[in-house]
């Protein structure tokens, strides 16, 4: 008797502004109904509708709309910048606390005066990190990551066994 309502469809209702963004990218798109449509997500007819009702209106607001993307686009390069930036203080921070433990690590005087707590936090703050690396490096892919932290928790462990004779008075 009556349809079914699982198979009806449910409408999308965009706002003007929408379909004026929806206008830029068939323009960027030079005019591209079906590339355009694809990228927004809505069918190639409600796209045409919409071009017949606010092309108009998106050409004659196009210098305005044209230089508030290059705004919206500065403010993004300032930001990728920055993040740039940020990005390569933080590895040097990084690299220069690599460099510290591995000294610290590599060398039994400085390992034996670092109490117990202190060569636990090392591990504990060194493991995750490397075990990661070594994931994103594609080094022993087969292991899960816990497999992975036990691994290099073992391996700092046994590397600094080997090189000192340990005071467990520390």
């Amino acid at each position: 008797m009556g349809k079914d309502k699982k198979n009806k469809s449910i409408r999308k209702v965009a706002s003007e502004d929408e379909k004026l963004r929806w206008m830029y990218l068939l323009d960027k798109n030079s005019g591209n109904v079906s590339k355009t449509a694809k990228e927004i997500d809505v069918t190639r007819v409600t796209l045409i509708r919409a071009r017949n009702n606010f092309w108009d209106r998106y050409v004659a607001s196009k210098g305005k709309t044209t230089d508030k993307i290059r705004e919206i686009e500065a403010m993004k390069l300032s930001i990728d910048e920055d993040l740039r930036s940020a990005k390569s203080r933080i590895k040097e921070v990084l690299d220069s606390a690599l460099d510290r433990a591995a000294l610290i690590l590599s060398d039994p005087e400085l390992v034996k005066d670092l109490s117990n707590r202190d060569l636990i936090q090392l591990i504990n703050v060194l493991a995750p990190y490397i075990a990661e690396k070594m994931g994103i490096l594609g080094v022993d892919n087969n292991d899960e990551p816990v497999k992975k932290h036990t691994s290099v928790v073992q391996t700092i462990i046994q590397h600094m066994n080997n090189n000192i004779n340990y005071d467990g008075n520390k």
